[in-house]
């Protein structure tokens, strides 16, 4: 019958032979089966029946395996070698599993280096499914809910159809008269078995579409470029625009006055946009014909200065 240390690869055969040693020194022992008593030692392993042959104890240190050597290296190097308190919490460990399986695995081992990694780790929960009133109240899921995850500012939301959501457990029903329960946007049970989300209102954003005539589109009413910049109709444009909110508004006199003084100043803003599209046009017209004077002053001046060339080099052909 073949054992474990048979099947491994060469490579792993050597690792094998080098965590022996480093254990047994680990622990101060001349050899490693030292190490796991014999009472709780592992069983041996029949590879053609993949079982253990529970009425034999594992002598054979090579057959243990890698990790759960690897684990007992570095078991000894955390508690220095101390092998009793090693054993007595390995029998520890043992004991809550015996009497199914009454000898040491390597998940016993893997819980032991990880106790001794992280000395100050919480305690596992209790398995005797007794818990106390405050432990229920926290951490059963019946009394979780839903709830939106608050994003920090400045981090945009996702879109609407990629949504994400926390479990959150309720609060106590009983709260103190000075403090406030910060409202909370739950999720509801819909009839098809998912969950509703409050609807928000959406949010109305400036968006220029550009098209042929350049619009402007800013909520539900739109202006083109040229409207903007001073065009005859523009301000007549902006003055039925207006008039039509006031005959739908039924407020105050002070609300009209603001409407019009934001008239007032939707057609001085037209009217100063006007006066610079004027300038800039007319900058633009004096600069291109000072280029085109001076290109016509030198293209002249050029030609003189050709012909006097000619004429003096016919003389001297003549003479």
């Amino acid at each position: 019958m073949a054992n474990r240390f048979e099947t491994l690869k060469p490579d792993t055969k050597d690792l094998v032979n080098c965590l022996i040693p480093a254990a047994a020194a680990g622990f101060k022992v001349a050899d490693a089966l030292e190490i796991i008593p014999a009472d709780i030692r592992m069983r041996r392993w029949d590879c053609d029946r993949r079982d253990h042959i529970k009425d034999q104890t594992e002598d054979e240190v090579r057959n243990w395996g890698v990790q759960f050597l690897k684990d007992l290296v570095a078991i000894s190097r955390l508690k220095s070698g101390k092998l009793e308190e090693f054993q007595a919490d390995l029998r520890a460990e043992v004991a809550k599993h015996e009497p199914k399986h009454p000898w040491v695995r390597l998940a016993d081992i893997k819980e032991l280096k990880d106790k001794y990694t992280n000395p100050n780790r919480p305690l596992p929960a209790s398995s005797s499914g007794e818990y106390s009133e405050d432990e229920f109240s926290s951490s059963s899921s019946s009394l979780e809910e839903l709830v939106e995850q608050e994003l920090p500012k400045g981090k945009r939301r996702r879109p609407r159809d990629h949504e994400f959501y926390k479990a959150r457990s309720q609060p106590k029903a009983k709260l103190s008269k000075n403090k406030k329960q910060k409202d909370v946007k739950r999720l509801r049970r819909s009839s098809s078995g998912g969950y509703e989300r409050p609807e928000k209102r959406p949010k109305v954003h400036s968006t220029f579409y550009p098209s042929a005539d350049d619009r402007f589109t800013t909520g539900h009413n739109s202006m083109s470029v040229s409207d903007r910049f001073g065009t005859p109709d523009s301000a007549a444009l902006a003055t039925r625009s207006m008039s039509r909110v006031i005959e739908k508004t039924n407020g105050s006199n002070l609300e009209l006055l603001r409407m019009q003084a934001e008239l007032d100043a939707a057609e001085a803003e037209v009217n100063a946009a006007r006066l610079r599209l004027s300038f800039i046009e007319t900058k633009q017209a004096r600069e291109a014909q000072q280029d085109r004077d001076a290109r016509d002053k030198s293209s002249s001046i050029l030609g003189e200065s050709f012909n006097g060339v000619n004429s003096k080099h016919d003389i001297d052909i003549y003479d």
